[in-house]
């Protein structure tokens, strides 16, 4: 099926899930804790994971996840979506705080990193499909996905061009050197085909980024 926020931009935070009525809703604990397995497969396995193998990290038979989920794609793009939903949440958490532009520009690169390698898989091989080869549940999250993803971008590279000293709109070069340094394809591929550690690549990644605020024109 498959092939291998800021002064004019900003990031809503999604809603989380309040943990202690899901523990008192007997219905609602069930449900979290497939969505859950279904998220941390999706990580680990990418988008081919069976609804027999969710039942099994849920620890629930395969009918009890049917009973909640009418379908296979509907399952997996509720599992994506809130994948997005806590990585929008993870990396907004990120963006604020009053230090300086090198301080900030490591952080948030780190916190980007961290929430796509914990994403995993699953938002890899999504990133990669075409909408019309999806499911129409998963396209739907797909369509998401780059909406989100093009929010973002916009939000952290104006918020680094302000911290810069910058006054103008932010350049289109300086807005797609963020959207490369945020892409799932580009970490992914640092950390598997360079074998590259966590903190090189958000030091040079960093480091790249300042050089390029610094050395742009006002």
């Amino acid at each position: 099926m498959y092939s291998a926020n800021m002064p004019s931009v900003r990031i809503l935070p999604t809603k989380q899930p309040d943990l202690e009525a899901i523990l008192d809703d007997p219905k609602a604990t069930v449900e979290y804790r497939i969505t859950r397995a279904a998220r941390r497969l999706l990580a680990t396995h990418g988008l081919e994971v069976s609804m027999d193998d969710i039942a099994t990290e849920a620890q629930v038979g395969r009918r009890t996840v049917f009973r909640y989920f009418s379908s296979r794609d509907e399952l997996i793009a509720k599992a994506l979506s809130d994948s997005l939903n806590i990585f929008n949440n993870q990396v907004d958490q990120s963006l604020q705080g009053e230090i300086d532009l090198q301080q900030w520009l490591f952080l948030v690169v780190e916190s980007l990193h961290v929430s796509q390698l914990r994403a995993g898989r699953g938002i890899w091989q999504l990133a990669a499909m075409d909408d019309k080869d999806l499911p129409v549940p998963i396209a739907k999250v797909n369509k998401q996905r780059r909406q989100s993803r093009r929010v973002l971008t916009q939000a952290i590279s104006q918020e680094a061009w302000k911290r810069s000293g910058k006054s103008a709109e932010v350049p289109r070069d300086i807005e797609l050197a963020f959207a490369l340094a945020i892409s799932s394809f580009a970490v992914h591929s640092l950390h598997g085909d360079y074998s590259a550690k966590q903190d090189e690549t958000v030091q040079a990644i960093s480091a790249m980024l300042y050089a390029l605020l610094k050395g742009a024109e006002k």
